[in-house]
């Protein structure tokens, strides 16, 4: 169990940044709006619109539901130490 936790702690920060990454757009002289991190996607784009759909799903599983998660853990762990006395 400590070497999942330990991995998904040093995944987080990189998972998290993929997940918000999907929301930076930039818009260019010319009116074409495209995504940052893939500037062959354009953000008005069908698969753009999918990709943000799944990424605002995924910002309930990574920056919000991993913190979450650990924090139900360690909440869990002293409450047991707490009641074992």
């Amino acid at each position: 169990m400590g070497i999942v936790l330990l991995v998904l702690y040093v995944f987080l920060p990189v998972a998290s940044r993929v997940v918000f990454g999907i929301f930076a757009c930039e818009t260019f002289d010319d009116g074409t709006i495209m995504l940052v991190a893939d500037y062959s996607l354009s953000c008005s784009d069908e698969r753009y619109m999918s990709y943000r759909f799944f990424s605002i799903a995924m910002l309930f599983v990574w920056p919000v539901g991993v913190p979450l998660a650990f924090t139900g853990l360690l909440a869990r762990k002293v409450w047991w130490q707490r009641n074992e006395r």
